[in-house]
């Protein structure tokens, strides 16, 4: 009986939204949250900075010359 009439004071009402509300707003950002967690794990995150200039050089993107001196910055 006393739900019920919480339910229907204007309290009850705004109560109801404020907590829908903050529902969705955390599934929005747990969404973002995970969608820019698999973002960052698949574009090579947490990878030697040599071994990307290792990669670029095996694909032909950077001269000899080019991965040596990049190398010895690296060091």
């Amino acid at each position: 009986m006393m739900m019920n009439g919480l339910m229907m004071s204007p309290w009850g009402w705004i109560f109801m939204l404020i907590f829908w509300v903050l529902v969705i707003v955390a599934l929005v950002y747990g969404i973002r949250w995970l969608a820019g967690r698999n973002r960052a794990e698949g574009d090579g995150a947490g990878r030697a900075p040599l071994d990307t200039l290792k990669e670029r050089y095996a694909r032909g993107e950077i001269t000899r010359e080019e991965f040596e001196q990049m190398k010895k910055d690296l060091e």
